[in-house]
């Protein structure tokens, strides 16, 4: 295996067996050797291998990519960003509120302890709907998961009110890491990639570019079709692992590293199953908005 993957990744970085004899300070025959499998790099090359091709061993000697634990599936949201995307909801609704409201108010209104009062409300107003609503479909721009050593990790939050308490938990602790759950490997009892289409497209209904670090009320995608990983445990109880905003943030870590994922399940006895072939059609460019 090594053989080939040196050869693949010297070949990828354009060069020849001359040029990383040359990075190694060894023979263009040395190099030969290896990639015939005649002989093999001893430890220290293996190092140096893997700085300049900028992988890890583990690719280097079995072709996969290594996943460094905790492992973080989706956006893991600290107090910096939440406060960052609360603002700019809290723009684009007080943009609304004025253009339909302010704005007609300064024209009919001469009155300054009037508009004084026009604008206190346009702004309290703002404030209040931007939270209300980033809270109610927080679950669907700050999901993850964490692939542990031993167990995955995830946010579940079905109620109004318990999607407040996360926000205001991140506001207060900086993180949300108290608030994960926990389902065991072992305790897994099926995992199968899903894909739900909405009726509808997105396109034809919510205006604004795809910004998941940044996003106003315009784009929260609240139509985007769904895309998880459906766990059933062993006593029946149902998981939604999101893969949507990895997707819709153009195939992040959980589709580059599928393929490790998969195996790293099934070194823990979970058969991660994708019947539909989401992950194919996904990373083919077909359009599953």
């Amino acid at each position: 295996m090594i053989e080939k993957q040196i050869r693949n990744l010297r070949e990828q970085q354009h060069m020849t067996q001359q040029d990383l004899a040359d990075k190694l300070r060894l023979s263009r025959q040395s190099i030969s050797k290896w990639e015939q499998g005649v002989t093999y790099p001893d430890i220290d090359n293996i190092i140096q291998l893997s700085q300049l091709f900028n992988v890890s061993t583990d690719e280097l000697l079995t072709g996969y990519k290594f996943i460094e634990r905790p492992f973080v599936i989706g956006i893991k949201p600290d107090r910096s960003l939440l406060i960052r995307k609360i603002m700019g909801n809290i723009y684009a609704v007080l943009s609304f509120l004025v253009t339909f409201f302010l704005i007609p108010g300064l024209w009919f209104e001469t009155n300054l302890p009037g508009l004084g009062y026009v604008i206190a409300v346009s702004l309290a107003l703002a404030i209040t709907l931007a939270t209300m609503v980033f809270a109610q479909y927080s679950d669907k721009t700050l999901p993850y998961w964490v692939i542990e050593d031993d167990a995955i990790q995830y946010i579940e939050t079905y109620t109004f009110k318990e999607k407040i308490q996360r926000i205001r938990y991140i506001l207060v602790h900086g993180q949300d890491n108290a608030l994960l759950k926990s389902v065991a490997y072992a305790d897994i009892a099926s995992a199968e990639v899903t894909y739900i289409q909405k009726p509808v497209r997105d396109e034809d209904i919510i205006p604004g570019p795809l910004h998941y670090y940044y996003p106003t009320v315009l784009s929260y995608y609240i139509l985007l079709s769904d895309m998880f990983i459906a766990i059933t445990t062993k006593n029946g109880e149902k998981i939604r692992l999101d893969l949507s905003i990895e997707y819709y943030k153009n195939y992040g870590e959980a589709f580059a590293y599928f393929v490790e994922i998969t195996k790293y399940f099934r070194q823990n006895n979970v058969v991660l199953t994708d019947s539909d072939n989401v992950i194919k059609r996904a990373l083919s460019n077909e359009n599953m908005t």
